[in-house]
């Protein structure tokens, strides 16, 4: 399965690239910062790209068999 991952540093998001490519999937994360994307596997490709920008999304989306939406809210407050 290609699978689209959007919120793929932090959590939940960071998680799912952790086990994707582990279970044969050819996984796709999308991130603000690509350098925080900690793990490297053939099956994984790394896109820069904000959300809230179509341009990167709708590329990112193109191809892909799923999409997953790993976004995590920010608390302003500490």
């Amino acid at each position: 399965m290609r699978l689209l991952i959007i919120g793929a540093t932090r959590g939940l998001g960071r998680e799912l690239v952790r086990r994707a490519p582990e279970r044969g999937h050819e996984t796709t994360a999308l991130a603000r910062d690509t350098s925080r994307v900690l793990r490297q596997d053939e099956r994984l490709r790394v896109v820069q790209g904000n959300v809230l920008d179509p341009g990167p999304v709708e590329s990112a989306v193109r191809g892909q068999d799923a999409v997953v939406s790993a976004l995590e809210h920010r608390s302003s407050s500490a």
